[in-house]
């Protein structure tokens, strides 16, 4: 079994037990939603809020700065508004920011790094993709805003446009659109989420929020797990 599934497995397994904890000893759900309380107030009405967001801008560009290795920001902003309460217009813009620097990292091991990713096979990968492109140049504003948009490989794009020596500002400004339209959404859910889970009692608000969290963790899970070079192959071979 991968690591993975053994980690996705824990994660609702953990929740179990948590959930079936809050239902022996109602205290626990007071203390989860006293908490919950707390924090939303504290988003709302402290100075110091303004962290959260500089930890989310940090994140996303740690998030995208790992290379062909998925890492769950989108998941932490969803989470940041549906539990914390922060503003999801402030933060989908603050980590679109933050996602779009982080591509950078792609870019630039595309414009200075081409030999090293023909030697690791990442040509061969990706090489039909990267044709049909080449082939629809005037795609590719359109296609950098989908991908950003979207669970799509960035990195499957944003490298052979460092590669190709692409336009770094017209590289970054649609991918900065882009992720910043899918964190938007994503943070605008989180608050929708959010306002459900504030109208229930306690015993009530603990099974949403761990439905909430299962729901996040099978996201990310299945995000991660997806063969993206497999399933955007049939564009490649469509040129």
């Amino acid at each position: 079994m991968k690591r993975s599934k053994k980690l996705l497995l824990f994660v609702y397994a953990s929740v179990a037990l948590f959930v079936v904890a809050a239902f022996v000893d109602r205290r626990i759900a007071d203390y989860v939603e006293g908490v919950s309380i707390a924090l939303r107030d504290w988003s709302k009405n402290s100075p110091t809020a303004m962290h959260a967001y500089l930890a989310c801008f940090l994140l996303s560009i740690v998030g995208n700065t790992t290379i062909f290795i998925p890492f769950p920001y989108a998941a932490i902003v969803f989470i940041m508004t549906s539990q914390v309460g922060l503003d999801p217009l402030l933060l989908g813009i603050v980590s679109g920011f933050g996602a779009a620097a982080g591509e950078l990292a792609s870019y630039a091991l595309g414009f200075g790094g081409g030999k090293y990713l023909e030697k690791r096979g990442y040509a061969e990968k990706f090489g039909s993709l990267h044709a049909f492109l080449l082939e629809h140049r005037r795609l590719l504003p359109l296609a950098i805003y989908v991908f950003a948009a979207t669970p799509l490989p960035d990195d499957a794009l944003m490298i052979p446009l460092g590669m190709l020596r692409y336009g770094l500002v017209a590289s970054i400004v649609p991918c900065f659109l882009g992720k910043t339209t899918m964190l938007l959404f994503i943070g605008y859910f989180g608050s929708f989420v959010s306002g459900i889970g504030v109208d229930l009692d306690p015993v009530a608000g603990i099974l949403f929020d761990a439905a909430t969290v299962c729901f996040v963790a099978s996201m990310v899970y299945l995000v991660a797990e997806c063969d993206w070079a497999k399933l955007l192959k049939p564009v490649g071979k469509a040129r």
